[in-house]
């Protein structure tokens, strides 16, 4: 059976995928912190693997996001 991804690239049914759904359902623009990455991703019962900055920064290197000015803040930058 092949793994399915996400559209940013990220094995589905994963903690890590779960951040991708997340913030991909955001609009371009939006700033956000990883607490509320958290809290919309326990809302949708969603897996989680409690490693959020870890993959944040993974989006982050992909060009999905990008830091903001406000602390602990990120992004979505499409």
């Amino acid at each position: 059976m092949a793994r399915e991804y996400t559209d940013w690239g990220t094995v589905e049914g994963t903690g890590a995928s779960s951040i991708d759904h997340v913030v991909s359902d955001w609009p371009v623009g939006r700033e956000f912190t990883e607490g509320e990455v958290e809290s919309e991703i326990l809302r949708r019962g969603l897996p989680t693997r409690g490693a959020i900055r870890r993959h944040l920064e993974t989006l982050r290197d992909r060009g999905y996001i990008q830091r903001s000015d406000q602390p602990q803040g990120w992004r979505r930058l499409r």
